[in-house]
Formats: structure tokens, sequence, C-alpha cells
């Protein structure tokens, strides 16, 4: 497959241990399945021994030799001793759709830069857990599924049976905790609520993280079916609960005076003044 009649070039930059192996090892596969063909071309910050001096060619260059090279009847190894030229270095791959250069980030080709990987793993080195709004659905600007292999972190879980905030993703970056919350403004405060503060509280017991349960009776029906799992924000007061009006995930002003959560049970149909329900505060 030829993509243009030059190799295209694009620089995957970051920080030291930002994931930019891991990303590049990670998109071989894929480009090598769809018939790109793919080089890549490493920027290395410090020196490196440019053979083990106890081969051939290590031995031509201990000797003085300005460079060696080594082909067999499928591979070829150059090492040169000279000023790098990465213009020249491009050059050698004249078949390559596609040449990626790991490092470059002042390199004048397009970039694609790790700022979210790199922004997360530069807040835990100084702090115990991490909680982050958006980018965990399915969309185009969903980035914190690329951004948190790079990051080196283990999803525990992503996606939670409740709705708002069924997006929800936990990871664990070196045993730190990352709760990546739906951006979706009322979805991220529930999750935030029923997911966030549970963890806090066991890093960091205190009374003002521990989630309390109640039984309250519903002073407002709400005429909606649920099949899954749904938090309502609420007004809660002296074991009863009121509902606001408006009920839409995107919905902020409906949520002040709110002071708790009251739960629909899973394969609820409408819920009926009068009734008892779950309230979390």
């Amino acid at each position: 497959m030829s993509v243009a009649s030059k190799p295209l070039v694009v620089a995957v930059s970051g920080v030291k241990n930002s994931g930019k192996t891991t990303l590049i090892t990670a998109m071989l596969p894929h480009f090598h399945r769809a018939g790109v063909q793919v080089a890549v071309i490493k920027h290395d910050g410090h020196t490196f021994p440019p053979d083990p001096p106890d081969t051939d060619t290590g031995r031509y260059l201990q000797a003085g030799a300005l460079g060696a090279a080594i082909y067999d009847g499928e591979t070829t190894k150059v090492i040169c001793r000279q000023t790098p030229d990465l213009p020249g270095l491009l050059e050698l791959f004249p078949q390559a759709d596609l040449i990626l250069l790991e490092g470059g980030k002042h390199s004048p080709w397009p970039k694609l830069e790790l700022e979210t990987a790199q922004q997360m793993r530069g807040l835990l080195e100084h702090c115990d857990c991490l909680i982050t709004t958006g980018g965990v659905s399915v969309g185009e600007r969903d980035v914190l599924h690329q951004a948190l292999p790079m990051a080196r972190a283990q999803q525990v879980f992503w996606r939670v049976q409740m709705k708002p905030g069924t997006p929800a993703m936990y990871s664990l970056v070196e045993g730190k905790p990352v709760l990546s919350l739906s951006g979706n403004p009322f979805a991220a405060v529930a999750t935030f609520e029923l997911l966030g503060r549970p963890m806090l509280h066991t890093l960091c017991p205190a009374p003002q993280f521990e989630l309390e349960t109640r039984r309250a009776v519903l002073d407002t029906p709400f005429d909606r079916p649920s099949g899954m799992r749904r938090f309502l924000r609420g007004t809660y007061q002296d074991g009863r609960v009121r509902l606001p009006q408006d009920h839409s995930s995107g919905s902020l002003r409906s949520l002040v005076g709110c002071n708790c959560l009251l739960e629909v049970p899973a394969g609820s149909q409408n819920l009926e003044a009068g009734e008892k329900y779950t309230v979390y505060l």
C-alpha cells in the first residue's frame, strides 16, 4: 500500500516514561494488518554504545572505523559516528508509507504529543489518587482509553450498571487509584458521590467522605420506567424526599438545594408518592 509519493512522517513526542514506545508498539500491528509499511526512528537523549565490543562491528568501531555495516539476505544494519542527520535517516526507508519518530519534539513534522498521559503521571507524583471527568465514553474525544495505557495504568473496570454515569472507569497507576467519571454534569456529580466518596473514605477515613443511606417517603412521583439502576437528585428532610422537575443529566440548575440521591431499582416502573425508597446522603 502506498499512501503518498514520499513517506508520511509523524513525531510521537512526550517526556521520559510518558508511554511513547508503548503507544508505537500498540499501533504497529494495526498498521501491519492494514498493509501500511511503517518504519520507526528513535531519538536517544543520551549517548549509547553503537555496538557491543564483542561483535565484529563493535571491534571495527573500537579500532577507529568511521562506521560499520552488516547485512544478510534479509536485514541490513548500519552504524555511523557522525552528527545526527534526521533527513538522511528518513531516506533510509524509501519503501515506507509512514515513518514514526519517537521523540522529535522540536522537529518540523506533525506531532502526536502524549500530553494527557504526561499530565496524569505528573499529577500522581504529588498525590495519592486522581479523579478525572470526561473522555471515558466512546466518542472521538474520549481520549482516556488511549491516555491511560500510555500512563501505564491497569484498568480495573470500565462501565457500571447505573444511570447516569455508566461509562465510569477505575484504574491503577503504580498502585494509585484513578477514578474517571463521565463529562456529563449530573453524571459526574452522581458517580463522584457513589464511587468517589467511598474511594476517598477508604484512602482517608473521615466523616465528610462517609456515605450514609436512609429510607425516605417520596413526596414527588416520578413517571418514567427505569430498566437500569438509576439515581435521581432530591432534597431530603425529616424522613421525606422531594424531587425537582428537571431530571436532565446535563442540567446543574436543578441540583441547587438538593442534598441526596434517590435510588431507583432496576426494572422499576413509575415511582409513587407515599412509598419509601433508599436515599444516599
